[in-house]
């Protein structure tokens, strides 16, 4: 075969390098091409409007899907949507710096906790608030916000977005804490304990809840080491409920001091050290390490725990789809509580009166049935509006669900702290050595060294003695 001239060959090498160049220009600059020629289509369009939002895959495919259904109805307005998977801390801190420079989303999903912390840089929805039923009694400044919606929305869910009775946000969804069984680790306890170890009542207590871990925590081949632990044992805010219903508070609602001490709050602490320590039934560290509560729960190493409604579509995707349920937080001392988080969507201040109108459209409609009601089937989350429990309830498993909308009369919001992130790292840490089997203080001990922590005596205070 006669050999290529050289000229030919030299183009052919040109061709393979434009077409290598082509490929790799293409990888690298699809995606803002793409994002260019939606807005160059759209470029009629009265508005583009950004939503910024947090959350998993699912979350992520629900607003897409909330989005590309507004669109069809408000095809003169564009949404783009910016999903962020950062932790929630680093996520409340971004948002807030380009709240602080002019560059935020018009629209952005934001957790309770942080909002407080954060309010001062949003839009105000509404001037005034009225009484417990959560009725306006002022203007109203935005649209959709009428008064049968308002009705409609969870009086404590709105209540969370408001700061000097000034509206800045509005609820969306949220979920209470619950204790999600295991029923494979129940049989498995049940042929080991050679009888019935069975779901308890609702309206069992914290002496029934340790009972029943303990008949949970197995050793089946007795050589000392624990294969089925009852509890994966819950962590900070995820404990609240268990220091509820003991009676104690972290912080007092009134003052914003600190009271995490006295009687109550050492038989909570004591209740909670016992549970790993001589009781046995919560795995230490290094008995479970860097085993992830939601790992530990489906490959039966713990038969319980503690987490909120977005856990369903988690386990519906496992083998434990059929078979698990969920039980209300145990009654205590004080009572029967578990701990409320809720989301809510907020506006970046300095809006124009046509991007207003676009935002206005466009909240309304998250927090309108069609969505709402999308929201509650999902199975995430409690949806905002009551009306839409239904939908919720009317889920796949509606016995696994209903306890989450029961729990609404005694779910309670956690009172907000200054400097939250700085806090939650402080009070895990020293729980964290306190719950060592070698750690020798006493409840009252550790109680006592805790509130007279040099950060929290400068932001909470040490409260008054106990």
């Amino acid at each position: 075969m006669p050999a290529l001239p050289p000229t030919v060959i030299q183009l052919c090498r040109l061709i393979a390098a434009g077409v290598a160049t082509l490929v790799i220009a293409w990888y690298l600059f699809a995606d803002t091409l793409r994002h260019y020629a939606v807005l160059r289509a759209h470029s009629t369009t009265n508005c583009v409007l950004r939503f910024r939002h947090f959350g998993g895959y699912e979350d992520y495919v629900l607003w897409r899907e909330v989005i590309d259904d507004f669109q069809r109805v408000h095809p003169d307005v564009l949404v783009r949507q910016e999903y962020s998977t950062a932790t929630q801390s680093l996520y409340h801190a971004k948002l807030r710096q380009e709240m602080l420079v002019g560059a935020a989303p018009e629209v952005a999903l934001v957790q309770w906790g942080p909002f407080a912390e954060l309010a001062s840089h949003f839009e105000i929805i509404a001037r005034s608030l009225g009484d417990s039923t959560a009725a306006l009694k002022g203007p109203v400044l935005i649209s959709p916000l009428s008064q049968s919606l308002i009705d409609d929305l969870d009086p404590q869910a709105l209540r969370a977005f408001q700061t000097n009775g000034i509206q800045r946000g509005l609820p969306v969804s949220g979920g209470p804490l619950m204790i999600y069984c295991n029923l494979d680790c129940f049989d498995r306890a049940s042929r080991v304990h050679h009888r019935s170890v069975d779901l308890p009542s609702d309206r069992w207590d914290m002496d029934a809840f340790r009972s029943l871990a303990e008949d949970l925590t197995l050793d089946a081949d007795g050589d000392g080491k624990i294969e089925q632990f009852g509890l994966f044992p819950p962590r900070w805010v995820y404990a609240l409920p268990f220091v509820w219903s003991f009676g104690a508070d972290i912080v007092d609602p009134h003052n914003g001091q600190w009271m995490f001490f006295g009687e109550p709050a050492e038989a909570a602490v004591s209740f909670y050290k016992g549970l790993i320590t001589s009781r046995r039934v919560c795995p230490r560290e290094e008995e479970l390490p860097l085993l992830a509560q939601d790992v530990a729960f489906l490959t039966g190493r713990t038969a319980m725990c503690i987490n909120g409604p977005w856990f369903e579509q988690f386990l519906d995707r496992t083998r434990l789809a059929d078979r698990y349920r969920v039980l209300p937080v145990p009654r205590g001392p004080g009572g029967r509580w578990t701990r409320m988080t809720w989301d809510g969507v907020v506006l970046a201040p300095g809006l124009g009166h046509s991007r207003r109108a676009a935002v206005d459209a466009f909240v309304g409609f998250l927090i309108s049935a069609t969505v709402q009601d999308r929201i509650a089937a999902a199975g995430r989350a409690i949806p905002a509006r009551r009306a839409s429990l239904k939908a919720y309830l009317e889920g796949p498993r509606p016995k696994c669900r209903s306890p989450f909308v029961d729990s609404l009369a005694y779910a309670r919001l956690e009172s907000v702290a200054p400097a939250y992130i700085q806090l939650d790292v402080i009070v895990t840490r020293e729980m964290q050595r306190f719950l060592d089997p070698h750690d020798g203080r006493t409840a009252r001990q550790f109680l006592e060294e805790l509130r007279r922590d040099s950060f929290i005596v400068e932001h909470l205070g040490e409260g008054l003695p106990p």
